[in-house]
C-alpha cells in the first residue's frame, strides 16, 4: 500500500480487539508488522489503538465502527510509521468497513430463546403463557461496561388457575 507523505509500506495485520469504552466510544487495536517496501531496517511491530463510535439503525443488527481515528506522534520513525498507516484516510476507511458486522444471526437466536423461555410456565396450581408479537430495537451504545442496545418486545399473555391432578 502507498501511505501519502510516506511511501510504500509492506504492512500485515494480525488480530483485532476491541473495547467499549466511555462516551459513546470503542477502542479498536490492530497487531500489525509493517516497513517500508524494501527498507528493512524499518521493520516495526506494534498494536496501535484507534478510537470509534459504534453505530446501527434501529431495528437493525449491523453494526459498524464510525469517526476511526488515531492520535499520536512520537521521536521513534517506527512506531510513527504504524501511526502513518491509521492517519491515512483510505486505510481508515478500509479498517472501517472491515469492522462492520451483522449480527441478526445472534440477535434472532437470542429472540427465538426468549420467545420459547415464556412460551409456558407452571407455577404450582398456575399456568403462565406469553408470546412476543414484536420486537423493536434502538441505537447500540457503547459504555463503559459494555455495549448496550435498547430492545422493546411487545405481546400478550394468560394466566391460567388450573389445579394439578
Amino acid at each position: 500500500m502507498n501511505i501519502r507523505n510516506v511511501g510504500a509500506v509492506d504492512a500485515t495485520f494480525q488480530k483485532v480487539t476491541v473495547y467499549a469504552t466511555e462516551n459513546g466510544r470503542v477502542a479498536v487495536g490492530i497487531d500489525l508488522a509493517a516497513q517500508l517496501v524494501g527498507k528493512p531496517r524499518t521493520r516495526t511491530s506494534a498494536v496501535v489503538w484507534l478510537t470509534g463510535t459504534l453505530f446501527n439503525e434501529p431495528n437493525s443488527a449491523v453494526l459498524s465502527v464510525h469517526d476511526l481515528a488515531i492520535a499520536g506522534d512520537t521521536s521513534n520513525a517506527a512506531v510513527n510509521l504504524a501511526i502513518r498507516l491509521f492517519t491515512d484516510p483510505t486505510m481508515i476507511g478500509t479498517v472501517q468497513a472491515a469492522l462492520t458486522e451483522d449480527f441478526a444471526k445472534d440477535y434472532d437466536h437470542v429472540i427465538a430463546a426468549a420467545r420459547k423461555a415464556i412460551q409456558e410456565r407452571r407455577q404450582g396450581d398456575v399456568v403462565v403463557s406469553a408470546q412476543i408479537d414484536k420486537v423493536e430495537s434502538g441505537r447500540i451504545e457503547a459504555t463503559g461496561q459494555g455495549l448496550f442496545l435498547p430492545v422493546r418486545a411487545t405481546g400478550s399473555g394468560t394466566i391460567k388457575y388450573q389445579p394439578m391432578r
